[in-house]
């Protein structure tokens, strides 16, 4: 009988399968064991791993930090929005400026590793290089090659460095263009509070992403001009 590095490591999918499956049902990886395996050549496979396991020792989450540290500059996209999505679940820091670049990728293949580090700003709203910041992500607004999550995110996350309004219009504005950008307005005002747009404008957003307030335009004493929404909304018709 095969065992499972062996199945792995196999070339049958159904190998790879069944694999996949056992080790998933294992409640101890050692470390050595675990580093083989995060090597294996079917990348997916790796990130499916990482992102359904759940018992991960605190030796395990160290071995596989130094992995993604090893790893962010991989040509697989996929396979790096899955180590970022880790280092979110378990809180590991990661070099924000090694992965600048995936901010400055823009279609529908980068989607994948630029809301992953968006999430990871998102949640660590780092401090460093702000100015260089504020132009990827502005770049990443203006840019209609880049998908309305990844512009949402990349709004809240300028509103956080520099307060100005007009972020809050994209937000509002991106809710009324795509009723499943309430949905992620949602998740991120429940999962990551201490924001100042939560601050700001928690009430009237929170009312907006769960369908609670349905706007043509701003309201009044939300401070958001009918006329600067309205430029927002039509460059998207």
């Amino acid at each position: 009988m095969k065992t499972i590095l062996e199945l792995l490591e196999s070339s049958s999918p159904n190998d790879n399968s069944k694999g996949f499956n056992k080790l998933l049902k294992k409640q101890f990886i050692r470390n050595p064991e675990l580093k083989i395996f995060l090597h294996n050549k079917n990348r997916q496979l790796v990130g499916d791993f990482l992102l359904n396991y759940e018992y991960f020792t605190s030796n395990n989450i160290s071995a596989i930090h130094q992995f993604i540290l090893q790893n962010l500059s991989n040509t697989d996209k996929l396979f790096v929005s899955d180590l970022i999505d880790f280092a979110v679940d378990y809180q590991l820091p990661i070099p924000v400026r090694q992965c600048y670049c995936l901010l400055e990728r823009f279609g529908d293949d980068d989607d994948y590793p630029q809301i992953s580090f968006l999430n990871y700003l998102l949640v660590n709203k780092p401090a460093v290089d702000c100015k260089k910041l504020e132009r990827l992500l502005n770049n990443i607004i203006d840019n209609k090659r880049c998908s309305i999550y990844a512009q949402l995110r990349a709004s809240i996350l300028l509103y956080e460095l520099n307060q100005k309004k007009r972020y809050v219009f994209n937000v509002i504005a991106y809710t009324q263009i795509d009723d499943a950008c309430k949905i992620l307005l949602d998740n991120i005002l429940s999962n990551i509070q201490e924001t100042k747009i939560h601050r700001a404008y928690g009430s009237i957003l929170n009312q907006i992403s769960k369908d609670r307030l349905t706007l043509i335009y701003p309201i009044s004493n939300c401070g958001l001009s009918p006329k600067q929404s309205s430029l927002i909304l039509n460059s998207y018709k």
